[in-house]
């Protein structure tokens, strides 16, 4: 699941053993979590959740693919998250 994908590599990036075969097809597979309301979840086709979306959004970060994700969908779920009282 996402959150099994941003700890291998969270970990990966701290040892500094990122390689082209470690992160082979997770792009795609973090762009098939990517929701259509723009958050991203455990897995493809369920319900977006903030934590996955965090370890989905940070995963592809750490690769340096933010291009597989829709930004402005995903900004706009997020920005749609906050509550009067978190500001």
């Amino acid at each position: 699941d996402m959150r099994g994908t941003y700890c291998a590599l969270a970990t990966a990036s701290m040892l500094h053993i990122v390689t082209d075969e470690l992160i082979e097809g997770v792009p795609e597979y973090i762009r098939e979590c990517q929701a259509f309301d723009g958050g991203i979840s455990s897995e493809p086709g369920t319900e977006s959740h903030g934590g996955y979306t965090f370890c989905g959004l940070a995963a592809a970060a750490i690769i340096g693919r933010l291009d597989c994700l829709d930004v402005p969908l995903l900004l706009h779920w997020l920005a749609h998250r906050q509550m009067q009282e978190e500001g």
